[in-house]
């Protein structure tokens, strides 16, 4: 039998949403998560290392101080500079989320591959769970100062959230608006999102005979470097790739 990737994609598509029937966001909005390893759980960069949460004060003070005029002018709380810190690669309690299937294929996509997959999540019901808030709430804490950051890690005790929470940063930098990003930041129990919550997310697989050609389509799409992080060195990249001469 001849091996037709068009009808793999069309089945793992449908696997999509299946898993979005799942978590009972078959409509719209399901936020998605692509991990370039099946074996990966749902933990924030933090929560990856033993001595984490002991160094939490720590990164969050020198990136602040450190990076001094280099931060955009318009980080104005200690929320905005922890996005910042998730986006140029500083571990910190926030997991990365979209609502653009096509970002999150892009993550799962780039790389070594290791048995790729998606995740599906349900933020709605999340959040009513984790803060037993009326049902389809998400929130932003930007402007909160019952809930600001530095609060949080100064005394962990303070945060009265268990569960891990959607929040909506506003889309002030560059990249969380073009990625159509949102978070879960976790909260007092450092165990995966999808040990505390499996009801609210779902982990789809992507078939190896698939990666290369998810590659390609998403680049068909428009979905490159640039498109995800709109910056010169991904429009560097994407010009070489395009004309077979990426090193």
């Amino acid at each position: 039998m001849n091996f037709n990737p068009g009808a793999l994609w069309t089945q793992f598509i449908a696997e999509i949403d299946d898993a979005k029937k799942k978590v009972s966001v078959a409509r719209s909005g399901a936020w998605f998560r692509g991990h370039r390893s099946g074996t990966w759980k749902l933990s924030p960069g933090l929560l990856r290392y033993p001595n984490g949460l002991a160094r939490e004060q720590t990164l969050f003070v020198e990136f602040k101080n450190r990076g001094g005029e280099l931060l955009k002018e318009n980080t104005k709380t200690d929320w905005d500079v922890l996005t910042q810190m998730q986006h140029y690669g500083v571990p910190t309690r926030l997991l990365d989320w979209t609502d653009r299937l096509a970002v999150a294929l892009f993550f799962a996509l780039t790389g070594e591959d290791d048995s790729p997959c998606l995740w599906v999540l349900n933020p709605f019901l999340l959040s009513a769970k984790a803060t037993t808030s009326a049902k389809g709430v998400v929130f932003d804490f930007g402007d909160d100062p019952d809930f600001g950051y530095s609060k949080f890690f100064s005394n962990p005790q303070t945060w009265p959230f268990v569960l891990p929470v959607p929040i909506f940063p506003p889309w002030k930098f560059g990249r969380i608006g073009q990625q159509a990003g949102f978070f879960t930041v976790h909260g007092t129990d450092a165990s995966p999102l999808d040990v505390l919550a499996p009801r609210f997310c779902a982990k789809v697989t992507i078939p190896k005979d698939l990666v290369e050609y998810g590659r390609d389509r998403l680049r068909d799409d428009g979905f490159d470097e640039f498109a995800i992080f709109r910056d010169l060195d991904s429009l560097g990249r994407s010009i070489a790739r395009k004309y077979g001469m990426l090193r």
